[in-house]
């Protein structure tokens, strides 16, 4: 049977373990967010508890051990940024009465990721913000048996529309990729436009068309890189398209011969000229003479 000292020292044992695990930091309700960089997402908190002191909102990237403070939130509506991101970061003083202190960020960016914590006294929230990296795309993901295929012929140095119409609905990205080279565009419904390789400016796109479900992109000055397998994708939705040279009417033999015939043509003509040349040059010599 334990004694009361036993007790004790089984006590003082359980705290110093606490407080080992917790590394001296202060331990935080913890939820996870995956968001696409370029989108907008949301960071959730909610305080139990509607005392006067302010809300505090800080950023934590990977990267950088000291930490960011973002904006203080009170619950009368007062707001005070400290870093607001070059307005990306949104806030909603008319929830604050309700205890909701979430915040959004626009145009997530790759220093945006990381952890954000959200405190107020002993309430403290951490929201852990990952990249959302999408689907893989591959021949799998996005074979001929369940997508929609077109095949477009197009002549190099040309401009080629590869269309792509998805039904809108609530705010979703879109994605265009080479399933070779990957990904080249996303778009959203609401009209953004994240280009992962625009193809030094070759690459359009049509946000205002985004808006009616139209996600057709462009590709300008057509390169023999460009052709291949492309792949348009919303979720569960997608669409192929294989972008095919484009073939000339001529074959390559009688091509030749027409550059061949063109060249032995200019020949006969600089010969003949040279030859006009020089029986006008003796006629003038014998003109000459006979005076």
């Amino acid at each position: 049977m334990l004694t009361m000292k036993a007790y004790k020292w089984i006590l003082l044992f359980a705290l110093w373990l606490l407080s080992v695990s917790s590394n001296g930091r202060e331990l935080c309700n913890r939820t996870e967010v995956k968001a696409p960089l370029g989108s907008s997402v949301s960071l959730p908190c909610t305080i139990s508890s509607n005392g006067s002191n302010w809300v505090k909102w800080s950023h934590k990237y990977e990267k950088d051990e000291a930490g960011v403070e973002l904006v203080d939130l009170s619950s009368k509506g007062l707001i005070n940024f400290l870093d607001p991101r070059s307005g990306r970061v949104k806030i909603f003083p008319n929830q604050f009465s309700e205890m909701n202190y979430g915040i959004i960020i626009d145009e997530l960016k790759d220093s945006d990721m990381g952890s954000y914590y959200c405190k107020q006294n002993n309430e403290c929230f951490e929201v852990k913000l990952f990249e959302d990296e999408g689907e893989q795309f591959s021949e799998e993901t996005c074979g001929k048996d369940f997508c929609e295929t077109y095949q477009i012929p197009a002549t190099l140095g040309s401009s080629v529309l590869l269309p792509c119409n998805f039904d809108t609905g609530a705010f979703k990205w879109v994605t265009w990729v080479h399933l070779e080279k990957g990904d080249m565009v996303r778009l959203s419904s609401e009209g953004r436009v994240d280009f992962q390789n625009p193809r030094s400016g070759r690459v359009k796109a049509f946000p205002n068309q985004a808006l009616d479900g139209n996600y057709s992109t462009v590709i300008d000055e057509l390169k023999s890189s460009d052709l291949g397998s492309y792949c348009c994708k919303q979720r569960s939705n997608c669409l192929r398209v294989e972008l095919l040279g484009g073939k000339s009417t001529l074959s390559p033999a009688m091509q030749l011969l027409i550059y061949s015939s063109g060249g032995v043509a200019a020949l006969i003509l600089i010969s003949l000229f040279g030859y006009y040349c020089w029986i006008k040059f003796k006629q003038g010599e014998i003109n000459g003479s006979t005076a």
